[in-house]
């Protein structure tokens, strides 16, 4: 009896350990621009996606959000997104829907149920997917989901530089999760111990 029920304990923690593997078809976590429908060069698209991702980093853009939350002194809003949807488990029943809000100094989801508010700083890390991205954080044993970003896109005016010979046209910005993942990385700056 004691025998099965070190079995069972073992297979227990076991599964709840286990490395968790991504399906083969899942989108890499290196940032790429999400395929779109364009003729424009591959560079190109990451350039501007590049280019609009530094101008909503440095707060350029805030003025274009919607958002309710109250921010702190020195704080810049980043992005704010309806419509999102909070998950405690991968591939779990929905928790909760409300907006997702970036800040330079945290990171906030507020819906009819629950309200998170992270600093920044007690992020450990960030993973992107194909329908959102998952964050696990200081003092939170279980990882959270944020699924369906698709409250935000943005179109550019992509205008060739010097050298390029396409037509001034214009590219849809999909706010991702390895979009997501990429704002919050580069909030947080380089870990500890990095320059």
């Amino acid at each position: 009896m004691e025998l099965l029920l070190l079995g069972g304990g073992l297979w227990g923690l076991w599964l709840l350990f286990k490395p968790r593997r991504a399906p083969a078809d899942a989108a890499p976590t290196a940032f790429a621009p999400p395929p779109l429908k364009t003729d424009l060069p591959a560079a190109v698209v990451a350039r501007e996606y590049a280019s609009f991702r530094k101008r909503l980093l440095s707060g350029e853009l805030a003025d274009h959000f919607p958002s309710s939350l109250l921010l702190k002194p020195g704080e810049t809003l980043v992005v704010d997104v309806p419509g999102v949807t909070f998950s405690e488990f991968e591939g779990g029943k929905a928790v909760d829907q409300g907006r997702l809000t970036l800040t330079t100094q945290r990171f906030a989801f507020r819906g009819a149920r629950r309200a998170i508010e992270v600093p920044l700083t007690a992020l450990n890390s960030v993973e992107a997917g194909p329908e959102g991205f998952s964050i696990s954080r200081a003092g939170k044993s279980a990882v959270e989901y944020f699924l369906g970003l698709h409250g935000f896109a943005a179109t550019l005016t992509v205008t060739p530089e010097a050298g390029e010979s396409f037509p001034p046209q214009t590219l849809e910005y999909l706010f991702t999760g390895e979009e997501a993942k990429a704002l919050l990385v580069a909030l947080r700056g380089p870990p500890t111990g990095e320059a």
